[in-house]
């Protein structure tokens, strides 16, 4: 019975993480569905015909979250079954198990002080623990953090599949060996160096003030591979003398940058932070994301995303700096650059010049001509990427759906005296008034 005392909680805990993670996944399933339903009001418009009104946005949103729909083969694609996440979840939890199991070990035995006749990692109590028990700890505890973090973002993103699992024993278990190798091959350097303070890290021992900073070193580099297993085994090939093994072009990656989306009006950095969750970490991702999926996954509204991704559209573009200056000639979407050059009731030779300079990265005291074709034929081209298009039918779909009596505000009709009181909407009494 005293093996239940380490072996019941730690099975426990390690059961608890695939089942709510399972559990939420459904929950947030079934809430999304609801919201794609009433969504599908807007997007297909009463009396239009069968194939003609779809919208592929909206159609991708709904194969994601909708499984049993019958094609034209009338085949049903189904969700996962209970089986699938049963079998896709037994490495990580046995996994898990066995290091809780350890854990709790020597916890109940060190800290608590608790003799139960069983001890699984033999460590004798009056000796300090050694090295590569708080590696294996610390890699194991970065692990989970990366682990639950990736649980989360694929539940948001709702990629949350039975593979997830197998993924996340893969990366936990190779953080770790990859952490106990890493800090064992340094500390055979370091024994060739100083040996005496190679020895007292090895032991556990805090005795000194190079021991203890070599000590700390190990244990922060363990977390360090235990959180980012993948980044620390490619650094350490990369790192490598490999003859024939392909490395990336440092001196490339100073020629580009990543456009923060804080650059669009109306993310901060709260609003990143969010998005970031959705992998949309630069203004690329959102410029390419689709707004109605942003719409079903996130908390922002379906108008403020559609004004966000044609802001980032036009930044992926112009660029930020000329984003900028095309604020002050009021264009700060993708669509109001289309139509100050192609739409006749906006088209102006001098405001498209004043554009054509700014997109084309020209001074205003360039010397070099430009003309409204060459500009127009430019901004024709930004304009043909099947995300725009994509993002033109959808804002052609929302007008459709509000109507012609909403694209202008109708005039201020002169209202009738009452008696002999003033109308204060009619412009002949606001006068006698003043």
């Amino acid at each position: 019975m005293n093996i239940l005392i380490i072996t019941a909680p730690s099975l426990l805990f390690s059961l608890l993480v695939p089942f709510v993670f399972i559990a939420i996944r459904e929950s947030v399933k079934r809430q999304r569905q609801e919201i794609i339903k009433d969504l599908q009001t807007v997007f297909h418009l009463p009396g239009a015909p069968n194939r003609d009104d779809i919208v592929p946005s909206f159609e991708f949103v709904k194969y994601k979250y909708f499984f049993k729909r019958a094609d034209d083969d009338n085949h049903e694609r189904g969700d996962f079954a209970l089986y699938h996440w049963i079998v896709s979840s037994i490495p990580l939890v046995i996994f898990m198990f066995a290091i809780n199991a350890l854990i709790a070990n020597i916890f109940t035995r060190r800290v608590l002080g608790l003799d139960y006749g069983y001890d699984i990692a033999s460590f004798p109590i009056g000796r300090p623990l050694p090295i590569y028990f708080w590696v294996v700890i610390t890699a194991y505890a970065g692990g989970f953090i990366f682990m639950i973090r990736s649980f989360y973002r694929a539940i948001n993103n709702f990629d949350l599949s039975p593979l997830s699992f197998v993924g996340a024993f893969l990366n936990l278990a190779t953080g770790m060996i990859v952490a106990v190798i890493f800090v064992y091959g340094v500390m055979h350097v370091v024994t060739a160096a100083a040996p005496e303070t190679a020895t007292g890290a090895m032991g556990g021992s805090t005795q000194s003030a190079a021991t203890s900073a070599l000590f700390g070193a190990a244990i922060v580099t363990a977390f360090v591979i235990g959180i980012m297993p993948e980044l620390a085994t490619r650094n350490l090939i990369w790192s490598s003398r490999l003859r024939y093994y392909k490395k990336d072009d440092i001196e490339v990656y100073k020629s580009f940058s990543a456009i923060p989306v804080e650059v669009i009006d109306g993310i901060d950095t709260e609003i990143r932070d969010k998005l970031a969750d959705f992998h949309i970490n630069a203004v690329q991702n959102l410029a390419a994301a689709n707004p109605l999926m942003l719409f079903v996954e996130t908390p922002y509204g379906v108008y403020q995303i559609m004004d966000w991704v044609a802001q980032a559209q036009l930044c992926c573009s112009v660029g930020p700096r000329a984003l900028i200056r095309l604020w002050n000639l009021g264009i700060r979407t993708i669509f109001d650059l289309e139509r100050a050059a192609l739409d006749g009731a906006c088209n102006d030779k001098d405001l498209l010049l004043s554009v054509g300079r700014i997109i084309l990265n020209q001074s205003d005291s360039s010397t070099e001509t430009l003309s409204n074709e060459m500009v127009t034929a430019d901004i024709r081209l930004r304009l043909e990427h099947p995300h725009v298009q994509r993002l033109r039918q959808l804002f052609t779909c929302v007008r459709d759906r509000l109507g012609k009596e909403s694209q202008r505000l109708p005039p201020i009709i002169e209202c009738p005296q009452a008696d002999d009181r003033l109308c204060p909407f009619g412009k002949k009494d606001l006068a006698r008034a003043a």
